[in-house]
């Protein structure tokens, strides 16, 4: 799997983590600008991954939508609790011939700032991902995306800059 499916898939999870089925949404938003993320997947051989991507609320909304459908088409149980700034989200999911059994918490801290782990259990395992895993990413608001990056725009470690095709559904 490259690297920017790695992000794109993290990016629509993430959404799906942060969305509840309440009319309410009870989740912290994120402060539009430029965010830097760094994900590490335990056992992994890629070792940290840090990316930076501009977002706006347009881009949020959308995010959280692709998310939210996503996980209504992989996944047959999805259970949120938000309280305050921290949430957690159980997920039995399925990826072609694999279940995914996962719990994610997620802690806000404030706009501009949070941190997710994600304990999953693969069934069977895949071949990029093998049983048991711990991921996390940590997340921070690091000011106005500069000039040329656009909302939905993801530079890679590796100086790549990817587009996230965000269409509502």
């Amino acid at each position: 799997m490259n690297r920017y499916a790695v992000l794109v898939a993290i990016a629509i999870v993430l959404a799906a983590a942060m969305h509840s089925d309440s009319s309410a949404d009870p989740w912290p938003h994120r402060k539009p600008g430029l965010w830097q993320m760094t994900m590490t997947m335990q056992g992994s051989p890629m070792g940290p991954m840090t990316s930076k991507y501009c977002i706006d609320a347009k881009t949020e909304a959308v995010l959280m939508q692709m998310g939210q459908s996503t996980a209504n088409k992989m996944c047959s149980t999805e259970t949120v609790h938000v309280a305050g700034s921290t949430g957690t989200v159980d997920a039995v999911c399925r990826f072609g011939k694999t279940t995914s059994t996962s719990h994610t918490t997620v802690t806000f801290l404030g706009d501009s700032a949070y941190r997710s782990e994600t304990h999953s259990h693969l069934d069977p395992p895949s071949k990029f991902m093998k049983g048991d895993r711990i991921m996390t990413n940590d997340a921070r608001w690091v000011g106005p995306c500069p000039a040329g990056m656009k909302p939905g725009d993801i530079d890679t470690a590796d100086g790549m800059r990817m587009h996230m095709n965000l269409k509502p559904n």
